[in-house]
């Protein structure tokens, strides 16, 4: 019994020391000014936290916080993000990564929203501490509470946010 209690802490002791935990963020903006109709300026703020399984996958969890004017008017929501990041080609200090998870968003003036879905990114090492990231777009399913349900491809300037990462 004591030697698969002992080989039991050295498996999880072994995970651990290779793990690292991580922080950052990233930073969107949306700005659509259509020729007739309301122009919209968006920005997004999503600190995070996250734990580094292995070489290829990492789990965290974001906050997001949005900021919306409308024509004058603004308004805030805010949002929780767990996600999985499946790292599937790496080339020296540049990496291809896929973002799978959900989230769930509140605010002042929308509906609650709820989501599932992946985001694919990549990202520079700068070094071993340093990282800078870019993700583009969204595949996946939403809803919006009491008007629509989406799913499928989004690929668009709202879609767009650049992040940055520094791990312990």
């Amino acid at each position: 019994m004591k030697k698969y209690f002992l080989a039991a802490v050295l498996a999880v002791s072994s995970l651990a020391a290779s793990a690292q935990i991580w922080v950052g963020g990233s930073l969107g903006l949306g700005i659509n000014d259509p020729e007739e109709g309301e122009s919209t300026t968006a920005i997004a703020i999503a600190p995070e936290v996250g734990y580094t399984l292995n070489e290829k996958w990492d789990v965290a969890v974001a906050l997001n916080f949005d900021f919306v004017s409308c024509d004058g008017e603004t308004a805030n929501a805010w949002g929780i993000e767990p996600y999985a990041r499946y790292t599937f080609a790496q080339m020296d200090k540049v990496s291809f990564f896929v973002d799978g998870g959900l989230g769930y968003k509140t605010g002042d003036f929308e509906p609650d929203q709820m989501y599932v879905g992946f985001r694919p990114g990549i990202k520079l090492a700068v070094n071993d501490n340093l990282g800078f990231v870019a993700k583009l777009g969204f595949i996946g399913y939403e809803s919006i509470e009491d008007v629509e349900s989406n799913y499928g491809l989004n690929v668009g300037g709202n879609d767009l946010s650049f992040g940055m990462y520094w791990a312990f």
